[in-house]
């Protein structure tokens, strides 16, 4: 019997422990959805880190995720693309919506600088997209050892990194394809990479994906698993996590699994 393939997912942001002593919000920001095409259903994340110096830097992180997610839905109505200038074009026109943003509050831009990590996943190819820190990770096709798409990016001084505000922004925009699809994807912000990524060898941490994503891929949900995403806010905010990083923390976790074809949805 023939299986149909489904996404579920579960994503939460919590404020750090240092923003929590200053009495600040989480200025991380995150959307991800499952999108219709003609190829089948794509699952489309994007995660945006807001820069603690900028005043307004949740706000563009919200602006980042909910104008990218908007962007990519409309060019997957249009058809599939091909390659990643589509990708690099979404990214380019919320950028500009983040500057008028700032124009409208009477900002400079920077006041609502963010990074920006997305990953869109169809059935037969796959699309990535970064500027700033944080990483995507996912398992390479035939070993399944789970590997990093783009290294978190650096900026000019230590402890800085690249914004979607930035000048530059579009030159340091890293953007890649596969030409097939993924079945398992992460997405998180600086305050887990230390924990999650061995910096010597430039390696992902395997055990800790292999295990985190074990309930994601036995949940019957369709879409994403609102009880696993409360029980992942819980983890990021519990004392193994909270006493090794004292950032905001946002993790995405998706998995494809395969359904019984009597199972799936017949609408």
């Amino acid at each position: 019997m023939t299986g149909v393939a489904a996404w579920r997912f579960a994503a939460a942001a919590r404020p750090g422990t240092g923003h929590v002593r200053e009495g600040l919000p989480c200025q991380d920001r995150y959307a991800c959805q499952v999108v219709p095409s003609t190829q089948g259903p794509v699952l489309v994340a994007v995660v945006s880190d807001g820069a603690g110096s900028a005043a307004e830097s949740a706000r563009g992180a919200e602006l980042i995720c909910a104008e990218l997610l908007d962007e990519i839905r409309c060019r997957l109505a249009d058809g599939v693309p091909a390659g990643t200038d589509w990708l690099r074009a979404c990214v380019a026109a919320v950028r500009e919506r983040l500057f008028a943003e700032a124009e409208r509050l009477g900002l400079p831009p920077r006041e609502l600088a963010a990074t920006l990590l997305c990953a869109v996943l169809a059935p037969d190819w796959s699309a990535f997209a970064q500027i700033g820190d944080g990483a995507i990770v996912t398992p390479e096709l035939g070993t399944g050892a789970w590997a990093w798409m783009f290294w978190p990016q650096r900026g000019e001084y230590a402890n800085t990194t690249s914004f979607l505000t930035d000048p530059a922004a579009l030159e340091r925009l890293e953007a890649d394809s596969l030409p097939h699809g993924q079945d398992e994807v992460a997405l998180f912000t600086d305050g887990l990479q230390h924990l999650v990524l061995d910096y010597g060898a430039q390696r992902v941490h395997d055990p800790f994906f292999d295990r985190i994503l074990g309930p994601v891929r036995h949940s019957s949900a369709r879409g994403e698993d609102h009880t696993l995403s409360t029980g992942l806010e819980a983890y990021l905010g519990s004392p193994p996590v909270a006493s090794r990083t004292d950032d905001d923390l946002t993790l995405v976790l998706a998995s494809r699994v395969t359904e019984p074809a009597d199972l799936a949805p017949t609408h």
